[in-house]
């Protein structure tokens, strides 16, 4: 391990590491662990509600492009989709 990365390790693994309390640095490797699949697994839910929000907002760009050509009452053949067969 270089200098630099000693360095930005927390007080309390530097210290572990020094007095060579293997179960004090297991502990706190196991807590990292931890807080890194938790973070994780927060970054998957946020993605998966940016999604369904992208989705959202693009079917209401297709509801809206529609009304405005008119599409929702004629087709694009021209067929009058408000007549009653």
């Amino acid at each position: 391990m270089s200098f630099e990365h000693w360095n930005k390790k927390p007080t309390g693994v530097r210290e572990a590491a020094l007095d060579g309390d293997k179960a004090a640095l297991s502990a706190m490797g196991r807590k990292g662990a931890e807080a890194a699949q938790a973070n994780r697994e927060l970054k998957a839910d946020i993605a998966e509600v940016q999604d369904a929000r992208r989705t959202e907002i693009e079917q209401q760009e297709d509801r809206e492009r529609i009304q405005s050509a008119n599409e929702h009452i004629i087709d694009a053949d021209g067929n009058d989709l408000t007549e009653e067969d």
